[in-house]
């Protein structure tokens, strides 16, 4: 038979379950996995292989802020050490179910993170937005250029707008789960996964462009080195920028990681709406 409360499975023989404490002669404990309640599942998903994969390339997005670090920086390193812990907070009370609420703490690190993100996004976009109106208004030619870039910006702020909702919606709806150990479905959880595959799809780019653009430059900086007499390589060689390849590879694979745990997220919903808690 299987606990009722975190999915594992139990000796017959047993009053007790091994894993989280829950005693057998509950009615809800002699059920099947995929009966189980709703931290039954979360835990499963959450200390599942695929979960501590994604887990750790995600967190190689630290490692590239820190290799790249800048003033501007701070804000992003705050909130991906934030995002980091609340990850392997998760896979650490999945581990050890004998106390659920604990995942509760990693997923205030998420939402804390997110406000963080959120704010820092909406103080970014104000001296953008005025500069961009006293273009618009002016007399100059390329407004109607200006009018356009307006409207794929507002584009791309209500998109922001409605990924924000919808992760907010995701944690409300875990956290009741996990207060309750019962949940219908997880809110808004299509609407995130599509709004992640497209932001993390946006950052793929972006860091493959800056990869092909540092492959041109040190194929540059090859040819010209080669223009240069033998005994000065060095000096010229170590004047000239190093064009370091490491942060954007730990940012791809910072990527891979979001997608691997965006998808066990996914799976983690459509059990509860496939297969609903009773």
């Amino acid at each position: 038979m299987f606990c009722g409360y975190c999915g594992d499975s139990i000796a017959d023989a047993s009053r007790f379950c091994g894993n989280c404490g829950s005693s057998v002669s509950n009615t809800h404990s002699k059920v099947t996995p995929s009966k189980a309640g709703f931290i039954g599942r979360l835990h499963s998903y959450g200390c599942s292989r695929m979960f501590f994969i994604g887990s750790i390339l995600y967190s190689a997005g630290v490692l590239s802020l820190l290799l790249n670090f800048s003033l501007f920086a701070i804000v992003q390193l705050i909130t991906a050490v934030l995002s980091v812990i609340g990850v392997w907070m998760v896979y650490s009370a999945s581990k050890s179910p004998k106390t659920p609420e604990s995942s509760l703490v990693g997923l205030t690190l998420f939402k804390v993170a997110a406000i963080i993100g959120l704010v820092i996004f909406c103080i970014s976009l104000v001296p953008v937005i005025f500069s961009g109106w006293e273009m618009l208004i002016s007399d100059d030619w390329g407004g109607a250029l200006i009018a356009l870039s307006f409207i794929a910006f507002a584009i791309i702020i209500a998109l922001f707008v409605f990924y924000y909702v919808a992760l907010f919606n995701v944690l409300k709806s875990i956290r009741e789960g996990v207060n309750n150990n019962n949940v219908r479905e997880i809110k808004s959880c299509g609407s995130f996964v599509i709004l992640s595959f497209i932001s993390i799809g946006l950052r793929i780019i972006q860091d493959l462009i800056f990869l092909s653009m540092r492959a041109a430059m040190d194929a540059m900086m090859f040819e010209l080195l080669r223009e240069i007499p033998s005994e000065y390589r060095g000096l010229v060689s170590s004047l000239l920028p190093n064009f370091d390849t490491l942060p954007i590879l730990l940012s791809l694979a910072s990527s891979v990681g979001l997608i691997i745990l965006v998808v066990t997220l996914k799976q983690f919903a459509d059990s509860i709406k496939h297969n609903p808690i009773s």
